[in-house]
């Protein structure tokens, strides 16, 4: 039974159509850990709380505490942080708080002279958070699904905007092969607009409705993965792959992707390494990106997290 029900939920997933819209940016996208983003953004495999930002079943791989933090500059202007707090129960299942946030500080406010020159007059930040609480529960051992309601903050100056989403997944383990499905924004909604500088002011932007459906199988050493993501814009592919020596009692991964990602309407796509080390329950991971823009041809990131 729990078989047939995956299989017709991945059915599902693979037939909704993809929306040409205009939607909200999700940080999301960008990935939630140098481990993930280092098998090329394949989400819903992680082992610690960052997974309450991708698949929440995946919490269920949490021992029973777990910490994480995740940092990165992109284009030397854009700060990207996040961090997460995981406990699992053997009764209850899991419950996991995160928060995810871009940033960039002291944006030039400018206005024209007497002279007719433009000079600064004062300076504004913009910043985009993502806060997330999440519940697993496993509903035998190779099954588990999860929940994550997420508020969605946006700030640029004088206007502000909100919203709310909730995010649902499964993780299903047949013999070796594992398959993770998840939705994000499965209810809707938007982000609502208010200008605190104009009360006549609203806007919005609608939340996108995002699936993503990946596998992953182990032979030996390593570990073989693949997604399909439908990130609201365009349907996207994604493949990793893991080595993990157990003749070094996994202390070291080395990990490489492919990638697709949207640029606009476009579909880009990009190759991604990683490492990671595990010394007694405390993960360094590092990660490298191929980058398309005009001064810098790659971005690095680093994330740490604590399991015990």
């Amino acid at each position: 039974m729990p078989r047939l029900i995956l299989i017709i939920i991945a059915s599902v997933l693979l037939t909704i159509p993809v929306s040409a819209a205009a939607k909200y940016q999700m940080l999301t996208d960008l990935g939630s850990s140098a481990e993930s983003i280092g098998r090329g953004n394949i989400e819903g495999f992680s082992y610690s709380s960052n997974s309450i930002f991708e698949n929440p079943a995946a919490l269920h791989r949490v021992e029973k505490f777990s910490a994480a933090m995740f940092s990165s500059t992109i284009i030397n202007e854009i700060n990207f942080n996040n961090f997460s707090l995981a406990y699992k129960t053997k009764k209850w299942g899991a419950f996991s708080l995160g928060y995810m946030s871009s940033q960039v500080a002291d944006i030039p406010i400018t206005e024209e002279n007497d002279a007719g020159i433009f000079i600064q007059n004062g300076s504004f930040e913009y910043l985009n958070t993502i806060t997330k609480l999440g519940y697993m529960y496993s509903i035998n051992p190779k099954w588990h699904v999860g929940s994550a309601l997420a508020l969605y903050s946006n700030e640029i100056h004088t206007v502000t905007g909100t919203g709310y989403g909730l995010d649902i997944g499964s993780i299903y383990q047949f013999d070796k092969l594992v398959m993770s499905g998840f939705i994000r924004n499965i209810t809707g909604g938007s982000v609502e607009y208010t200008d605190s500088a104009d009360d006549s002011y609203s806007g919005k932007e609608d939340l996108p409705f995002q699936y993503v459906f990946g596998m992953g199988y182990p032979i030996h050493d390593f570990m073989f993965m693949s997604q399909y993501k439908d990130d609201g814009t365009n349907g996207l592919m994604s493949l990793g792959i893991g080595y993990t020596p157990r003749w070094l009692w996994d202390v070291l991964t080395i990990r490489a992707g492919y990638k697709e990602y949207s640029a606009l309407a476009d579909v880009r796509n990009t190759i991604t390494l990683g490492v990671s080390l595990n010394l007694f329950g405390l993960n360094f991971d590092y990660a490298y990106e191929e980058s398309e823009h005009i001064e810098y041809d790659s971005n690095t990131y680093f994330s740490l997290s604590m399991d015990f």
